[in-house]
């Protein structure tokens, strides 16, 4: 049974708390089915069902079914009938039967019958042979076993299956199938009774693949390691190529400063002497 909890406290989600109280039994006369189911918290905007809350933590149905699902014969029966937990069926009193000790089982032995005439007056007794009427079914509702995989449980001519751990359907012929909510992180998951099995990829153990494996943690520790010097060897190299560059520069730098310190200044041109002018006409 989920019930919602306040958003503003993740820290109770999926947690599987106490039992939760009986239902209500699933037959008004004679034996039937109680259920309880212990209390499950899920987020109140995210999931409106239980199937849905177990699917958001993970959990597989079979597993709340085996360990967080409880069931219990019930019943009541008429005419002061007790029932019997064990035999999940009514006791009756002495001249009651049926499920419900609801039917009578015996006629009266006697009957008297009175006849009267003008004189005199005579009462004369008729007997009945006693007789005795025995209510039973000669075949039951649980005829044949239709339950394949659980318990059958009669109930008014007709039967509930308690089903085994691991299958489910009215007549407890379905497997469950446990591989439904991809319960293996890092792997594949191989469905079996009441169960799964995860084939882990490598890295990866445990029984839903969601650890590393040891040898896994040492070869990612030296996998850093590895990039981190690959990266500090990088960027040394990197610097002292910077500085063999500075180095080649810093001559040519100061050999064009010399140069341009030694060079004369630059001499004034004297102006362009004017030309005598041509006569063309002589």
């Amino acid at each position: 049974m989920f019930y919602l909890c306040d958003v503003c406290d993740p820290s109770k989600y999926c947690q599987v708390e106490e039992w939760s109280s009986w239902f209500t039994c699933n037959a008004t006369c004679g034996g039937g089915v109680q259920e309880r189911q212990r209390m499950i918290c899920c987020n109140q905007y995210i999931y409106n069902s239980l199937k849905g809350c177990l699917n958001g933590c993970n959990i597989p149905l079979s597993w709340w079914e085996a360990n967080a699902t409880e069931h219990k014969t019930c019943g009541r029966c008429q005419t002061g009938g007790t029932f019997d937990v064990i035999q999940n069926s009514c006791i009756c009193p002495s001249g009651y039967g049926g499920s419900c000790c609801d039917l009578r089982t015996t006629l009266p032995t006697t009957m008297k019958t009175t006849t009267t005439t003008t004189i005199p007056t005579t009462t004369k007794t008729t007997t009945i042979p006693s007789t005795s009427k025995t209510i039973k079914n000669m075949i039951t509702s649980c005829t044949g076993n239709p339950c394949k995989q659980g318990t059958c449980i009669p109930m008014n001519n007709q039967y509930f299956c308690l089903c085994s751990p691991g299958y489910e359907g009215h007549n407890c012929d379905k497997d469950i199938d446990d591989c439904a909510n991809s319960p293996c992180q890092y792997g594949t998951c191989k469905d079996m009774v009441d169960d799964f099995h995860c084939e882990c990829v490598v890295f990866f153990k445990g029984k839903m693949c969601s650890k590393l494996t040891s040898w896994a943690i040492a070869f990612l520790s030296l996998a850093s390691l590895a990039l981190l010097l690959a990266f500090c060897c990088g960027y040394r190299c990197l610097l002292e190529r910077i500085d063999d560059e500075k180095k080649k520069v810093e001559p040519l730098r100061k050999k064009s400063i010399q140069y341009q310190a030694e060079r004369p200044p630059p001499t004034e041109r004297a102006p362009p002497t004017e030309r005598p002018p041509r006569y063309d006409d002589w």
